[in-house]
């Protein structure tokens, strides 16, 4: 009996283990680049200067800027088309290395001319030293994201692991290094960095050079085919970036810098769920592009359902804990009493993260469909909403009501998302049997007899 016990678990075991390896995975590698660039954050904070650290911090934002633009533009493009008949996969796949290698000349040579440009001007050593040293990080940070999106896109989990693994190791090493011998500024910290991308980056680049075929006749087209789906991704980034940014510039402009700290500190709260959001995010894309390319419609609205279900449940932990523990977590990190008694802010912000996160579902559907434009357009009615109702009801509710107006937007955008995605599936029971499956009740989106789009 024990024996036969002991089976039935290890049995269970094996296949919970087979249908969430590639989301544990997931969430481990994202795990790690959180971590490691906290990590890294508080390394230079702790041996500079607040002023190094700034420069650290804002050259920091322009690398996460340009891998973000290659995201967009060649990742992403990439992740949702390589299923699709267009050369064979490794001519398609050296098409995208290519186009990798142009942004990264392109984030070589721009910071190096506006280092040239500010010791020209004579701006401050350490600004100078920082750009330069942002210049030479720039090639290999894009290759490493290559490295990872590429085994993303391939739902190979375990080989991203293993090279942000094999970075965050060589990083912290580095920076411990740095620190402990005097040599720790913005610019080495950055040279750490590049170190720690280049040389596990060009392993997996050796390692996997036998998947990529450069037809130098192909590249302006495969640019140009990236580019028709690109600019549009790029765009939608964009709009995401506008909603998230907004309630800061508003409170900033109405209720002055106090508000916007706290609005700030709350925020900081609600983002503690972002690596289960990122790390889940990044294996659901490119499994709604093989439902899609394997099964049609019908697995695609499975998959879709199957993702709502995953977040949903998690997410509705998420915001349970910040009912309860929220203030709590407050009044632990931040000691000022100004950022006491904030909790029904910080739950508002909570359920706008939930909203955003059931949208997730339906863009990895319309991104997979090929339908960016259907997805811009519910981006921006749901930044549109934000900037609206943030503004309005700040004026009548002060911080809480701009958390309410970040809220609507949120939900505002992902039902748009949902809408679109019913809207462009081909046949009105393509999703019918799967949602049900799924456990979701018919919706009215399903009932009128004449939606054969």
């Amino acid at each position: 009996m024990p024996g036969q016990t002991k089976w039935w678990s290890v049995a269970v075991l094996r296949i919970a283990w087979q249908k969430w390896r590639t989301h544990a995975l997931g969430l481990a590698d994202q795990a790690v680049v959180s971590g490691v660039s906290f990590a890294t954050t508080v390394l230079v904070g702790h041996w500079t200067s607040p002023r190094e650290l700034g420069l650290y911090a804002i050259g920091i934002s322009i690398l996460i800027s340009i891998v973000a633009i290659q995201d967009s533009l060649i990742a992403l493009p990439y992740t949702i088309q390589r299923h699709l008949p267009r050369g064979t996969p490794t001519e398609h796949a050296g098409g995208s290395l290519v186009q990798s290698g142009l942004l990264s000349a392109l984030g070589l040579i721009v910071p190096s001319g506006t280092a040239l440009a500010l010791s020209v001007y004579g701006a401050a050593p350490e600004l100078v030293a920082m750009t330069w040293a942002l210049a030479i990080v720039t090639p290999f940070a894009l290759l490493r994201d290559f490295g990872r999106r590429y085994s993303f896109a391939h739902l190979q989990m375990n080989r991203a692991l293993i090279l942000d693994v094999a970075v965050a190791a060589i990083q912290l090493v580095a920076l411990c290094w740095l620190g402990w011998t005097g040599r720790m500024s913005s610019a080495s910290a950055y040279i750490a960095i590049g170190i720690a991308c280049a040389l596990p980056g060009s392993v997996w680049l050796c390692l996997n050079r036998s998947n990529f075929v450069i037809r130098t006749n192909q590249l302006s087209a495969a640019i140009t085919h990236g580019w028709d789906l690109g600019k549009w991704l790029f765009a939608i980034q964009i709009t995401i970036c506008v909603q998230a940014s907004i309630p800061y510039w508003l409170l900033a402009l109405i209720a002055g810098p106090t508000a916007t700290g706290i609005y700030a500190a709350c925020m900081s709260i609600v983002l503690f769920a972002n690596p289960f959001i990122i790390g889940i995010g990044n294996t659901l894309a490119p499994k709604a592009a093989l439902a899609l390319s394997e099964g049609g419609h019908p697995r695609l609205c499975r998959e879709a359902a199957q993702d709502l279900l995953l977040l949903g449940g998690a997410m509705m932990l998420f915001c349970l804990a910040i009912f309860f523990l929220g203030d709590d977590v407050m009044r632990l990190l931040y000691s000022n009493e100004e950022y006491a008694d904030h909790a029904h802010t910080l739950f508002v912000l909570a359920l706008a993260l939930l909203a955003s996160a059931l949208g997730m579902p339906a863009t990895n559907a319309l991104l997979a469909m090929e339908r960016p434009q259907a997805l811009l357009g519910a981006s921006s009615l749901g930044a549109g909403v934000t900037v609206a109702l943030v503004w309005y009801l700040m004026i009548e509710g002060g911080l809480p009501g701009a958390a309410y107006g970040f809220l609507t937007g949120s939900v505002t955008g992902s039902l748009g998302r949902w809408i679109a995605f019913l809207i462009f599936v081909p046949r009105r029971n393509a999703c019918r049997d799967d949602v049900h499956q799924s456990g979701f009740p018919a919706t009215e989106a399903e009932r009128p007899a004449d939606h054969h789009l």
